[in-house]
């Protein structure tokens, strides 16, 4: 892949704060031509440098997929075990967030799950890792923000 110059770091800017710009907009902006543009924009994501276009819901929309969240705290055997953890659960579709921790818990990860068998599967295929020691799920009950 072509490296990546400051014109395409000002289109992945405006992508970022807005990923429904369009190409012409994103163009008057740049001082380029959509045609430039929109090769830059398919440049990037063959080389999937942009990997995706996303809605960030605010606090005030609506909740869209699985309605429950639950926390899932690991303990694993030991060394530097998190990034193979993270490689096992970051495919799974509903998994929010994932934190390394230092202390006497090793990795916690914020999922939603719309039936708790939903729930209790991730937790037996963690537990199967041979690098987790211990898994605890814990559901939110409620929310204060």
């Amino acid at each position: 892949m072509k490296k990546i110059d400051d014109i395409d770091v000002k289109i992945l800017e405006i992508l970022s704060e807005d990923a429904r710009a369009s190409i012409s907009e994103i163009g008057r902006r740049i001082h380029k031509s959509r045609t430039a543009v929109e090769a830059r924009i398919t440049r990037m994501e063959e080389a999937r440098v942009i990997q995706g276009y996303r809605v960030v819901l605010g606090e005030q929309g609506p909740r869209v997929g699985p309605a429950n969240e639950a926390f899932l705290i690991i303990r694993h055997s030991g060394g530097s075990d998190c990034h193979i953890i993270w490689k096992e659960i970051k495919q799974h579709p509903n998994v929010v967030e994932c934190h390394s921790l230092f202390g006497p818990l090793d990795l916690i990860i914020k999922m939603r799950y719309a039936k708790f068998e939903e729930l209790m599967s991730v937790k037996e295929h963690l537990s199967g890792i041979t690098e987790v020691r211990e898994v605890t799920i814990c559901p939110v009950l409620k929310t204060w923000s």
